[in-house]
């Protein structure tokens, strides 16, 4: 007996989602059919999968279905409590490796110099404490951490050079943002991941 090993995936769109075209491409050979949810909702999505659902009652080979989730998708509040629910676990804890606090303030500050103009660029960055595992306990929680660059940067009026003047954690914080815990091995001892300390230098760059 010959078994067919290739399957047909049909993307399920507004020109196919009636019964009757859904049918059409069972017999032309649709054997899963996907609803991308990133272009549809959970209303028109339903309706489509009962006619699926319709279908395969009259079939010999049912028809399978694929949902292709939608993925992130940003968005801004004005009350802090309507994100709650994304911030914590069924158990109302903290979501492991997540801050329920995080911000970046970016500025940058062009000026005129005899030189040419300059560009100073400040990137200060706050992440909250969060657990470093699905378990709450204090030994789980990574510290909140601050973060400090600043550079200047001078470019010539024919854009072949470069020249950058920078400084990375400019104050010097003592940083981790990894925790990780051994086997038995080694006696589930704990590390963590430490963020690099203040570091300056200048960089120049030619293009030819």
């Amino acid at each position: 007996m010959k078994f067919k090993r290739t399957k047909i995936i049909c993307t399920i769109g507004p020109a196919t989602e009636s019964y009757s075209s859904i049918k059409k491409l069972y017999s032309a050979g649709m054997n899963v059919a996907r609803l991308n949810m990133s272009h549809s909702d959970h209303k028109n999505a339903k309706k489509i999968i009962e006619r699926i659902r319709k279908l395969n009652t009259k079939v010999k080979n049912p028809v399978g279905i694929l949902l292709d989730t939608q993925g992130y998708v940003g968005c801004t509040v004005d009350d802090p409590s309507f994100a709650e629910d994304y911030t914590v676990n069924l158990k109302g804890g903290p979501l492991k490796g997540i801050p329920e606090e995080k911000y970046t303030i970016r500025v940058t500050y062009e000026m005129d110099t005899r030189f040419g103009p300059m560009w100073l660029l400040l990137n200060h960055s706050y992440t909250g404490d969060f657990s470093a595992s699905g378990v709450q306990r204090p030994l789980d929680r990574v510290e909140s951490r601050e973060n400090t660059n600043v550079s200047l940067s001078w470019y010539s009026n024919d854009g072949a050079t470069s020249i950058r003047a920078y400084v990375n954690n400019l104050m010097d914080n003592e940083n981790y943002y990894a925790l990780s815990t051994g086997d038995h091995e080694t006696n589930y001892r704990k590390s963590v991941t430490a963020l690099p300390p203040r570091t300056m230098g200048v960089d120049m760059r030619y293009r030819f």
